[in-house]
Formats: structure tokens, sequence, C-alpha cells
């Protein structure tokens, strides 16, 4: 259930922040919004939990949130039928050519047939030659780490000695940096424009990285018994990369939506 409900989150997130938004409105700072709710959301849900569980046990605090997510969920869908009906553009929104839609769908379906690998690989090789492929894979890669408050590196800093509640103040941390590259973003692309701004913050980010790497390295490999240092600078590294992370995702989604 939870692989399900992740999945269709990803599915909504993309479907609202990156299709919809387009049709809806031409400003730019309406994906940086979109991304400072989200993060204020995931800053705090976290604390709120935590507040419930310190009043009532763990069992009731799992029915609560579920509850909540019950409650919810024909909010979000009365709101996006409604968002869907109110803007007429988005009825028309990717629909392709009739004539081309039969034939690519006959292709596809007789996978077997010579022309569907063709045709396969001439969508591959035309996307690969696009302007916008670069980016795209460069967005892709970008998530393809561990080097983030995810489940993985929280679980690792538990493993080191660190205690809850200080892991819990950095994940906010985190998350504070990444509403801060969400607020500096649109004023980067309006002095510098698109390209360079994304760039820009790619390379900071890498920048930032750098000493988050070096120290994990020195942290491993320690014979000290005191290397908490190593593992502050670890960390410290790690939230200031998240706010040019943030900054990158949104120059590269809007170079996507033009």
């Amino acid at each position: 259930m939870g692989v399900i409900l992740r999945l269709a989150n990803v599915g909504e997130q993309i479907l609202v922040e990156k299709d919809w938004i387009v049709v809806i409105a031409s400003q730019s700072e309406l994906s940086s919004l979109l991304r400072q709710v989200d993060l204020i959301c995931k800053l705090g849900a976290p604390f709120a939990v935590s507040l419930l569980a310190s009043f009532v046990s763990g069992g009731m605090t799992m029915l609560c949130v579920a509850g909540w997510s019950l409650l919810c969920m024909p909010v979000e869908i009365g709101l996006a039928i409604r968002t869907y009906n109110v803007v007429p553009d988005l009825h028309h929104r990717g629909q392709p050519n009739s004539s081309v839609s039969e034939n690519s769908e006959t292709l596809i379906s007789e996978s077997h047939h010579p022309q569907a690998k063709k045709y396969v690989s001439s969508v591959i090789l035309n996307f690969m030659k696009h302007p916008v492929f670069l980016p795209s894979l460069a967005l892709s890669v970008l998530y393809f780490t561990t080097i983030s408050f995810s489940g993985v590196m929280i679980a690792f800093l538990l493993t080191k000695g660190f205690n809850v509640a200080w892991v819990a103040i950095t994940r906010g941390l985190a998350v504070v940096a990444g509403l801060l590259g969400t607020v500096l973003a649109p004023i980067a692309i309006k002095k510098i424009g698109l390209a360079r701004s994304g760039s820009w913050a790619v390379w900071t980010q890498t920048m930032c990285l750098i000493p988050a790497v070096i120290a994990l390295w020195m942290w491993h490999y320690s014979k000290s018994n005191d290397s908490t240092l190593f593992g502050i600078v670890f960390v410290v590294a790690v939230i200031t990369s998240r706010m040019f992370l943030w900054m990158f995702d949104l120059s590269v989604t809007q170079i996507l939506q033009l």
C-alpha cells in the first residue's frame, strides 16, 4: 500500500506541477510557490506527528494519520475535478493527432513487428537530440543519490550515534534551506536567465557537496573516538546544498515547460 501511495503522489505531482501549471498560469513564480507549499508541509508534518505522538500511543498516532489522509482524499479529488472543469484548456492538453495516435498505438501493440522497434528507437533518438534532453537527464541524475535527508541517510546518522532529536532538527533545517532556494530561484532567473541560473546553482551545489564527501570519507576511516566534527561538517554541507538543489530543480523545470 505504501508503494502504491507513493506512486500516486508522484503521478499527482507530475500532473499538477509539470503539466497543469503551464496551462493554468504562465507566471514563473507559480512553480516556486507550489514548491514552497510542498516544503512547508514537509517541514510541518513531522513536527505535528511528533507532537501528537507525545500525547497518545504509536498505534493511535498511525490511526489519526490514516484518518486524516482519508479525509483529505475527497477534498483533493474534488479540487482537481473543479480545476479541470474551470480551466477549459486542460481538456485539450496533451491530445495528439488522431491519425498519429492510432498509428503509434498499432505499432506499440504489435511489439514483435520490426516497425514497432524502429518507431520506438526513432522516438528515443529524437528525444536525445532535443535541446531539453541534457537538462532533463541532469535533473533525473540529481535525485539519484543517497546524500539527502532520506531514509538511508537518516538511518546512517542514527547508526553513527546521533540522537533522534538532533536528526529531526537537521532535517528541518534542510527543508528551510530548500524553502530559501525556492525564494532565491525566481530572483536569480530574472537577473541572469534560466540557463545561467541553473548552471550556477548546480555547480554551487557541487562545491557544497565536495566537503560533504571528504568529511564522510574521513568520518568513516577515522580512528579517533570523537569523530563528531566530521559528522557535523557532513550534515552542514548537505543542508547547504539543498538550497542550490531546489534552485536548479526550479530552473530546469521551467526550461522543460517552455
